[in-house]
């Protein structure tokens, strides 16, 4: 049985190794240390780390392709492809995610693959977050960062 974001790369559903798969760079197991002090609240979070983080953790996750809740998925669709801007936007606060998980350095998503590289997704993974997120955690090793959301 293949496993959907396994299955096909840069698909038009956005469906897709997000994660350089089994790389010390963006490996989920090391997202998950980041993740105790957002327990309980929403996380906005690359699709395809959703299932081990709700294993793994107590967050709350925007959506994936695995749940069986599509406006979910969309509100996280949404929030990634977002323009950063000074401002939160209103597809992140549609998504009411409290804390923003990415990793810099990591891989351009399927979930932007047709925008211009100056999406949310885009500049996280270079980097470069809107003054609207603050790091809280990080994991050097990984690449992965908790951003907090800014009321």
């Amino acid at each position: 049985m293949l496993i959907p974001s396994l299955a096909a790369e840069n698909t038009p559903l956005g469906v897709g190794p997000d994660i350089a798969i089994g790389s010390p760079s963006c490996d989920g197991a090391a997202a998950t240390r980041l993740l105790g002090q957002a327990a309980g609240a929403v996380v906005l979070t690359d699709p395809n780390l959703v299932p081990e983080l709700l294993y793994r953790t107590r967050i709350l996750t925007v959506g994936s392709l695995y749940h069986r809740n599509a406006m979910a998925y969309m509100r996280l669709h949404a929030a990634w492809r977002s323009e950063p801007g000074n401002v939160v936007p209103e597809a992140v606060q549609a998504t009411r995610a409290r804390f923003v998980l990415a990793c810099r350095g990591g891989m351009r998503s399927g979930v932007v693959v047709d925008l211009p590289e100056t999406t949310l997704w885009d500049v996280l993974i270079a980097g470069t977050p809107p003054a609207w997120l603050t790091a809280v955690a990080e994991d050097a090793e990984s690449g992965f960062v908790l951003y907090a959301v800014k009321p």
